[in-house]
């Protein structure tokens, strides 16, 4: 029979709860005694009192009111890679975690599983998201930006059509102007935005040049859109296109049929987000109208548009505010520290026959 002998001096909570951890798995070990050598028995007792050691991490509840709370040691943070949220949170949260995805819907599914604690995006995105969602919410707003369309550098008579299309758009009252169209797809009351430089007028037919000389020879204007950006663009079960970007698609279309006294369709190519710059370069596409914000980074590469909409990016994340940034589970710590400051441990074992 083998009997284990052991004295701690018990002055606090942690050297009750190695002595509870010693005794537990020495017990363990002492089931095989017989196929043990006694002395790698010593050694395994002092082993395993070493990695056993571990503290309860205490959970830090932090609360979210406004955006500033995000800047959290901790906090996980998901965003849509490449996105005006990414550029915020890399600048104004980097005491933070941040998570980048490829689109707001992985985004979206990483906080719907626990993998970041809230997401930042256009506030119109994320509202449709958590409509039917009672346990989160909108906890803040901040960063009011223009969205734009742009197109490859130099394509001036494509450029100065298009703003006189939205011109036309934002101007018309009826069924095909701007309101009746925002009412497509927002609740609320539009405005316009004109942060141009007033030069609106289509160029004259016998004079255009670059793109746009294809587009009305072709019959066909080639918008690029990352189609994973409710209510802005997505696609239908059906695979068919819908969203606010998708309307204004088929009515700059519209009149640019009109204007130019031939008809224009539409042909839709998918992008992904990171790169859509480039594949405008590239020439995939001869428009991008995918909610993109105009930033002074992204002009220097592309030329924008007349602002069509204007948004605010937002903070979506627990209906009340509270998160748990700490987390219930046993996590190890450097031993040695603590094992200068306990009491020696005694072993002694002794064997009977």
């Amino acid at each position: 029979m083998i009997k284990l002998v052991y004295k701690i001096k018990k002055h606090d909570y942690m050297q009750n709860l190695l002595e509870r951890l010693l005794f537990d798995n020495v017990c363990m070990i002492f089931i095989q005694k017989r196929m043990i050598n006694m002395k790698k028995i010593k050694l395994s007792i002092i082993v395993i009192a070493i990695l056993s050691f571990a503290v309860l991490a205490q959970a830090e509840v932090i609360t979210i009111s406004n955006i500033s709370d995000a800047n959290k040691e901790g906090l996980k943070i998901g965003v849509q890679s490449g996105t005006t949220s990414d550029i915020y949170a890399q600048a104004n949260l980097n005491s933070s975690i941040l998570k980048a995805y490829d689109s707001i819907l992985l985004a979206q599914k990483a906080y719907d599983a626990g993998d970041v604690h809230v997401v930042l995006g256009d506030k119109p995105v994320l509202e449709v998201w958590i409509k039917d969602d009672a346990d989160s919410k909108i906890l803040d707003t901040f960063s009011e930006e223009l969205f734009g369309l742009g197109v490859k550098d130099g394509e001036t008579d494509l450029l100065n059509a298009l703003n006189a299309a939205l011109t036309e758009i934002f101007k018309d009252t009826g069924d095909h102007g701007y309101d009746a169209i925002y009412a497509n797809t927002f609740d609320d009351l539009p405005a316009v935005y004109d942060d141009g430089d007033g030069n609106y007028a289509y160029p004259a037919y016998a004079d255009v040049t670059g793109l746009l000389k294809t587009i009305i020879d072709t019959g066909e204007i080639r918008f690029g859109t990352d189609p994973t950006y409710p209510p802005f663009e997505s696609k239908n079960t059906d695979g068919t296109y819908v969203g606010f970007d998708i309307d204004m698609m088929d009515e700059i279309a519209l009149r640019l049929s009109t204007e130019y006294d031939v008809t224009v369709s539409v042909t839709i190519v998918d992008s992904d987000w990171d790169p859509i710059i480039p594949n405008l370069k590239a020439g995939e596409f001869d428009v991008i109208l995918s909610a993109m914000t105009k930033t002074a980074e992204r002009d220097l590469e592309i030329d924008f548009t007349r602002a069509y909409y204007g948004s605010i990016q937002a903070i979506v994340g627990p209906a009340d505010g509270k998160i748990d940034i700490g987390g219930d589970s046993f996590l190890p710590i450097s031993i040695l520290p603590v094992f200068a400051s306990l009491s020696i441990i005694a072993v002694i074992i002794r064997k009977k026959n």
